[in-house]
Formats: C-alpha cells, sequence, structure tokens
C-alpha cells in the first residue's frame, strides 16, 4: 500500500502521512510536502493572536525552563487536528467523523481581528535588564582637590626620597630586636661605601651572617663616634656580642674555622674595635686573626682573588701606628713583596712636611685640590719640623720660634667656625683634616709626649658642633638585655 497524506486540510494544520515501511516516510514527494507544512506552520504561527494571558504566562514559564524541549514540544496553538483514536480509525480504513471541518485562513484573520486589548498588552515584550557593568578605564585620571604626599614635599635636586626597605627581610638579621639592619646598612653605604667596595668585596660578604654582620659592627661603632657617644650604643654591642658567637661557632667546625668569611669577619671586627679604642679586645683579635691565617698556610693562601690579604694587611698596619707599637712581622712582610707599583725615574715624587727637597711644595701648589690655607699651614708645619729635628738638645725647650709656630696652628679657624659664613666644600673638609693632624703632631712635639698622650691634650673640652650634633636618645646607656 502506497503511503497516503491524510488530514491534509485539518483545521489546527497538522499534516498525517502513513506509509507501509519506513522507506515511504522518506520518499522526495513527502519530504517536500513536509518541508512546506512545516514552513507554513511557521509563518501561520506568528500570525495566529494569543488565546489568554494565562497560556501566555505559562508558555514563558515552559520555554524558561527548557527552551530545548519547548522547541521539541508543541504549544498550545499547534493542538491536533484530530484525536489518537479517530487518526487510528483512519488508518484502518473508517470514514472520519462528519462535523469537522478545517479551518480556513479567513476564520484565523477573524480570530486575530476579535484578540482581546488584554491579550494584545501580554505580546508586547518585557524590556530586558542589562546586569553587565560598565566598563572601567583602564588609567584612572588624577586626582584633583586631594594633597598627596609629594605635592607636600619637594625633594631639592639629587636627593633621595626615603631610604631602601627590605620588605621580604632577605639580608641576615640580628638577633637582638634594637638593631636595625636596614638603617645600619645604608649608613655603611653612604659613609663609607665605594663603588670597589660593592663591585669585589660586597658580594664574599653576603655569602655568610657573620661575614655580613660585622661590615655593621663597623656601620655602628662609626656612627657612635660621629655622634660623640661617651658608651657604645645597645646595637653595636649586641651586633659585635652576635659577631664573636658566630665566629666561635665555625672556629669548632674543621671545614669552616679558617675559611675566607670566619677570616673577614675577624678582620672587620678588629676594624670596628680600632674605632671604638679598645686595646685589649684589639690585641686578642689580632693574636686570633694570625694564628687563622698561620692555620691556612700564609698571606698568600687566603682569597677573594688577593684582597682579603691585602685588607687584613692595611687593618693591622692601621692598628700599629693607632697603638704606637710595631706591627707584626707577617703584615709588613707580605705589604713589601706585595707592591706592585713601580714608578719610571722621571716622575716627580709628591712633596710632604716630613719630604721636600726644593723650597716649596711644588707638586701641591699646582694641585687644584689645595687651596691657599691648606698650603699656608702645610708651610708651617714643615717649618716646624725642621726646627725641632735641627735643634739643640739644651736650647729646644725655649726655642720660641716653636711657641710662636705651635700658637698659630692650634689657633687656625676650624670647620665649624668656617661654614658659618662660607658653603662647605670638599677643600674644606681636606684643610680640616690636615688641620686636626697639624695639631696634634704640634703638640706633641712641644710637650715631647707620643701621639696617643698628644691627643689627649689637644682635646678641648667643648659642645658638639651642629655638623655631628644628635639628639639626648642617641646617648644610650641601656642594658644589652633586650625586653
Amino acid at each position: 500500500m502506497s503511503p497516503q497524506t491524510i488530514g491534509k486540510n485539518a483545521s489546527n494544520g497538522l499534516l498525517f502521512i502513513t506509509g507501509n515501511s519506513p522507506a515511504d516516510f522518506k520518499s522526495k514527494k513527502n519530504m517536500t510536502k513536509v518541508r512546506k507544512k512545516a514552513m507554513g506552520s511557521y509563518l501561520e504561527k506568528e500570525k495566529k493572536p494569543r488565546d489568554s494571558l494565562k497560556e501566555q504566562e505559562q508558555r514563558s514559564r515552559l520555554t524558561s525552563v527548557d527552551s530545548t524541549g519547548s522547541r521539541a514540544s508543541t504549544s498550545s496553538e499547534q493542538q491536533d487536528v484530530i484525536s489518537n483514536t479517530e487518526a487510528i480509525r483512519i488508518f484502518h480504513g473508517e470514514s472520519r467523523r462528519p462535523g469537522r471541518r478545517a479551518s480556513s485562513p479567513a476564520s484565523s484573520v477573524h480570530e486575530q481581528r476579535t484578540v482581546s486589548p488584554e491579550a494584545q498588552i501580554a505580546r508586547i515584550p518585557k524590556p530586558s535588564v542589562d546586569f553587565v557593568l560598565p566598563s572601567a578605564p583602564i588609567v584612572l585620571p588624577m586626582r584633583t582637590g586631594v594633597e598627596l604626599p609629594y605635592d607636600k614635599f619637594a625633594p631639592r635636586p639629587f636627593e633621595s626620597i626615603g631610604k631602601p626597605l627590605d620588605p621580604f627581610r632577605a639580608m641576615f638579621q640580628a638577633n637582638h630586636p634594637r638593631v636595625s639592619v636596614e638603617e645600619l646598612k645604608w649608613y655603611c653605604s653612604r659613609s663609607f661605601g665605594t663603588r670597589a667596595m660593592g663591585r669585589h668585596w660586597i658580594p664574599t660578604l653576603v655569602k655568610s651572617p657573620h661575614a655580613f654582620l660585622s661590615t655593621l659592627c663597623i656601620a655602628s661603632a662609626h656612627y657612635d663616634a660621629i655622634n660623640e657617644r661617651s658608651i657604645e650604643s645597645v646595637q653595636t654591642l649586641a651586633l659585635r656580642q652576635e659577631v664573636i658567637h658566630l665566629i666561635s661557632r665555625n672556629l669548632v667546625n674543621p671545614s669552616s674555622q679558617v675559611d675566607d668569611s670566619n677570616v673577614i669577619a675577624l678582620t672587620q671586627l678588629i676594624a670596628s674595635e680600632i674605632i671604638a679604642g679598645e686595646e685589649t679586645a684589639l690585641s686578642f683579635h689580632e693574636s686570633g686573626v694570625e694564628a687563622m691565617t698561620k692555620q691556612r698556610g700564609g698571606m698568600n693562601q687566603l682569597g677573594v682573588n688577593g684582597r682579603l690579604a691585602s685588607t687584613l694587611s692595611w687593618v693591622s698596619l692601621e692598628s700599629a701606628v693607632l697603638r704606637e707599637a710595631a706591627p707584626r712581622s707577617i703584615y709588613s712582610d707580605f705589604c713589601s713583596s706585595a707592591s706592585s707599583k713601580s714608578y719610571p725615574n722621571t716622575a716627580t715624587v709628591p712633596e710632604s712636611p716630613l719630604y721636600c727637597p726644593r723650597g716649596e711644595f711644588e707638586t701641591i701648589k699646582r694641585s687644584p685640590r689645595c687651596c691657599a690655607r691648606t698650603m699656608e699651614l702645610l708651610k708651617e708645619m714643615r717649618m716646624m719640623l725642621d726646627l725641632f729635628l735641627h735643634e739643640t738638645r739644651q736650647g729646644r725647650r725655649n726655642s720660641l720660634s716653636l711657641k710662636n709656630i705651635y700658637k698659630k696652628i692650634i689657633q687656625l679657624p676650624s670647620v665649624a667656625e668656617l661654614q658659618k659664613t662660607n658653603v662647605l666644600t670638599s677643600n674644606d673638609w681636606r684643610y680640616e683634616a690636615i688641620r686636626l693632624t697639624s695639631v696634634i703632631t704640634a703638640t706633641a712635639i712641644m710637650h715631647r709626649v707620643p701621639l696617643s698622650e698628644a691627643l689627649k691634650l689637644a682635646a678641648h673640652v667643648e659642645q658638639p658642633i651642629s655638623l655631628y650634633t644628635s639628639s639626648s636618645g642617641s646617648r644610650s646607656s641601656e642594658s644589652l638585655v633586650s625586653p
């Protein structure tokens, strides 16, 4: 039996197709009818009015629950043309019930015209709410009317703003809570740090905690001396105690007792003791570093490309000069053998108050770093040394010339007095260093005492000058024990 098309003119627009096999439903003729009917139903659906507001709301709820299911399901407008029982009767060859007529397009138009106003209002689409936030600008405009910190304080040219921070505490830290590693490192780099030190010396220091903290010992002792503290601060004592503890702990370990980091830490600890002026501790540490150097195999076996041996040598020689003692032979022999400077025969040897073969300071006179005030001081000092070296034993104490030169030297203005009327330059500080040296030397000559005792005689009890004046809180006499 060939497939039949039933219900072609049904009022509800349903097209019913029957066939003997599934292949009959895929014939070209039936597929064309199905496509036409589907397209016609889609176009007629837009022309049909809504039955009621209730059906519209129900249809909206079904659509919002599952859009895919709503596409597959049949809406209330697309009801079956005939019932299931009637379709079965037609399939078995029975006739349809009378009285059923397919609705014409005219009736659909009439129904569309008689739609109630409520249904027409329901067909108006509801405005959708946009929940997307407005996009923010990538670059915010400058805030006007708000006074910011960098507007309140304008730094001078080449002035650093703030200080370097260590938010992640990457540097080695001291155990005592009063020790500020960050501030001491800043002070060390600004007071006596050099480019060569940062290139060759610092990379070795940061490898071990005691070598790094010993650098801060020098900075803390130097800070105490500059601020004229009568006793050492808590942070200086705490740092020195911790560095000594770390060095002693490494001495127990055979693999690290004489390594470079231990020698560096002890060398810089000696430098801090030189600033503090503790002669007993200084002698003890110098004996220890000498024993470590000999156990290492001599000065030439020290690392850091020979810089550790050079640093240890000049620190020990400086200590011997300040203590007015003979330097240890291990350091003087190394300096004599390791000196690599060579000068041509035509080179001019610079003069000094101790060596001046000509009548005037010819080489110093040509230097732009020597001002007229400094040159006059050097001449006075040279004359005093000549009189002291060539006078007789009987008349040296009564030499009127020595007394006059001594009085003239000690009455020279200091840099603290010069800054009241002048802007200080590097030449002024160079003059101040030469003036202090001349005062101590002249005092030693007049009183016939060593330089160490002359320093006590030349020192005057006076108020700290404004360049070095510190707050009262910096003069600490607190206990080393942390709370």
